[in-house]
């Protein structure tokens, strides 16, 4: 085994990190605090080693030991009545500890104390049930954000007369349903706000939510991963800055809306976008005017528009330095049949192409 009290403090602080149970013993002894706090943190420490350290002098170590998830029971029993308010604070917030020690924890005096079993996730949910009726509101904020509470416990919670309590329940991926569409028509705007931007609110209330008053609410709805194109469209009628939308939703959007004057929005996003816009059949005859004032690349997507119109084709057909495009709009003008079936599947592969290749550019 390596010789531990040769090293510098450096080399002694880095092996702490270490797999090898030896060399993490020996650490265990050190004469440096920061030392023992690192072999106390790791994961490979020894039960034997981590129950030595639960008794070390500074209780910054002991805290670490309370944080380590492989400390045993009747440590974290033990650890649990420290006179140090940090000690016990890391078993009730962060530890893997027993019912019997969190039931204890959750009665203490200290409201810190007890907010740290409501956050702490294995928490038992019949715990977690009676803090809910704490007095303290940040308690039960905690309660309402927590993972483990049960779907009756989120249910009164949803009724707090607290504001930020509420809030937490609208933010919670596992409030149901039912409770999210009470909470969209909450009188608080920040309410409304955390259901809009919650993972589990169905297409209905978003839509609803879509066209609220407040500004903030409309916002949070575009930052929900969940939209669908109707809910976009939406928001971009009022007043949403399409950048608050994932580019990739963007793509969505200028790949498969049929309102045209979205259309004429996007065509003012980033290219990629542009390009979408450009050989979008839905886009209005003003929209492949103004993409027509752009490179090549664009104009020759709007060429094979589906519906293109004749106007916008005879300007297209003026792009004398680029024949290629030029001879195609000229030979669609004179058919008179705006697109054909081969056009037709041109774009589509276009599309294609574009949403493959583009995405992973800009994201």
């Amino acid at each position: 085994m390596e010789d531990v009290t040769s090293m510098t403090i450096l080399q002694r602080y880095t092996r702490a990190h270490c797999a090898n149970v030896d060399i993490l013993e020996a650490l265990s002894e050190d004469e440096e605090p920061e030392i023992r706090e690192e072999v106390a943190k790791n994961e490979f420490t020894p039960k034997r080693t981590l129950i030595k350290l639960s008794e070390d002098e500074d209780y910054s170590i002991r805290e670490a030991i309370a944080k380590n998830p492989n400390t045993p029971e009747e440590v974290l029993e033990k650890l649990a009545e420290d006179d140090i308010k940090q000690v016990r604070l890391a078993v009730a917030k962060y530890s893997n500890a027993s019912e019997k020690v969190l039931e204890k924890l959750s009665c203490d005096c200290d409201g810190e104390l007890r907010m740290g079993v409501s956050l702490n996730p294995n928490t038992p949910v019949k715990i977690l049930e009676k803090l809910s009726k704490d007095e303290e509101r940040y308690i039960r904020e905690a309660v309402a954000e927590n993972p483990n509470t049960s779907k009756n416990v989120l249910m009164e919670l949803s009724k707090d007369p607290e504001d930020f309590v509420r809030a937490k329940i609208a933010g919670n991926p596992n409030t149901p349903k039912n409770v999210l569409l009470e909470l969209s028509k909450d009188l608080k705007a920040f309410v409304r706000a955390r259901v809009a931007e919650n993972s589990n609110t169905s297409e209905d209330i978003l839509i609803k939510l879509a066209e609220d008053e407040f500004y903030l609410v409309r916002k949070s709805v575009a930052s929900n991963f969940n939209v669908s194109i109707e809910i976009m469209e939406i928001l971009v009628k009022n007043g949403i800055n399409i950048e608050l939308f994932s580019i990739s939703n963007r793509m969505l959007l200028a790949n498969n809306t049929i309102d045209s004057e979205v259309l004429e929005i996007l065509s003012k996003d980033i290219y990629t976008i542009k390009k979408l816009v450009a050989i979008n059949p839905n886009a209005n005859e003003k929209t492949l005017l103004s993409l027509s004032e752009e490179d090549d690349d664009l104009k020759m997507l709007i060429a094979i528009n589906s519906n293109v119109t004749l106007k916008v084709l005879e300007k297209l057909s003026k792009c004398e330095h680029f024949p290629e495009l030029m001879k195609m709009a000229k030979k669609r003008m004179k058919s008179q049949n705006i697109i054909t079936n081969d056009n037709k599947n041109t774009a589509r592969v276009i599309r294609q192409e574009v949403d493959l290749k583009d995405i992973k550019s800009q994201e």
